[in-house]
């Protein structure tokens, strides 16, 4: 998988978790629309999912 693929799961899963939509894009976004990885990491571990468990993640 590819770092972005990966940031794109993650993303989906933090917002799962809240109830909203995160814009993973590994390239970021002029506007500032996208969510960077420490945002998305907080929202899990927020969610009670350890910061460095392991975990499966399906594409």
């Amino acid at each position: 998988m590819t770092v972005g693929k990966m940031i794109e799961l993650l993303g989906g899963k933090a917002g799962v978790s809240c109830g909203k939509f995160h814009y993973g894009s590994a390239f970021g976004e002029k506007s500032g629309h996208a969510d960077n990885v420490k945002t998305i990491s907080k929202t899990l571990v927020n969610h009670g999912f350890n910061y460095s468990g392991k975990d499966f993640i399906y594409s």
